[in-house]
This record gives structure tokens, sequence and C-alpha cells, in this order.
């Protein structure tokens, strides 16, 4: 099941890419530098928990266009509306309004196409809008940028 947005106003705005950067439709992006970047090119911290927190504090939202490599381009980013994202089957139920956030890929990076729950909104990303059950492979979620939106906080 491909990261994709699935309903909702997208709130769609225009980002920068460089050309050493390849975007795919549904990669989660961060800024730095001025420029977006695929979640899974953030800079890395300490570890997963500190990692989540810095790219919470850059999210920009999830790509609605692709970029080639060796191009500078923009591009349109989500960065709001429901989407759906894979993630590693659930060891729990995850109730509506649980905060989700980027998954950790192979290696110390963050996956750009795949989310996993996070403990809080410190590092999140949206939050969930149904209940996902034990096993589940995917959850859907109210994105909401941090940089344009302040970010999934508690109302």
């Amino acid at each position: 099941m491909p990261a994709r947005h699935i309903y909702g106003d997208g709130k769609a705005v225009r980002v920068k890419t460089t050309a050493s950067t390849m975007t795919n439709v549904g990669d989660l992006l961060g800024l730095v530098t001025g420029a977006s970047q695929p979640a899974q090119l953030f800079p890395w911290t300490t570890d997963l928990v500190t990692t989540q927190a810095a790219f919470h504090g850059a999210f920009v939202g999830g790509a609605a266009d692709a970029s080639a490599i060796n191009v500078d381009s923009d591009i349109l980013a989500y960065t709001a509306g429901i989407h759906q994202y894979p993630c590693a089957a659930l060891g729990s139920a995850a109730n509506i309004g649980t905060f989700v956030g980027p998954a950790k890929a192979a290696g110390n990076n963050l996956d750009a196409q795949t989310v996993a729950v996070v403990a809080d909104a410190a590092h999140a990303i949206g939050r969930t809008v149904e209940h996902a059950v034990v096993g589940q492979t995917y959850l859907k979620f109210e994105m909401v940028g941090t940089v344009t939106f302040g970010g999934p906080q508690v109302p």
C-alpha cells in the first residue's frame, strides 16, 4: 500500500528541492537549510526519538510531486488532510487521536514512506483518524505540517 493523501484539504504548498535530492510522491519532507528533503535524508542525531523530535520541528508535509536528481525544482507538498501510510504490523491497537511520526529505516535513517506510533506531539507529524487493530499494517492520520501549521499539538 503506497503512502498517499486520501481526502480533505491537502493545503498544498510549493517547496524547493536541490539537485542532490530525489523526491518520490508520498515522501515525508523536512525543511533543511531552506530546501525540502525526504525523511531518509534528514540528519540523524543521537537516536530515533531525538531524530523524530528534530524532524517534527522541520516537518513540511508529504510530497505530492516527484523530483529528479540533478535538477533543482519546486514541488507541491501536502501540509494537511487525511493520509494513509504503511506501518510495521501493530503490536497493540491504536485509538483515534494516537500520535504518528516517521518510522526508522535501515541504519540510522528515518523512513520517508513509513510511519509509526510515537509517544507525543513533540515527535509527531499527525494523529490517527480511525481505530487501528493489532496486526494492522497501515495508519490513517490527519497530517499537520509543523513548519506551516505548528504541528499536531493537543487542541
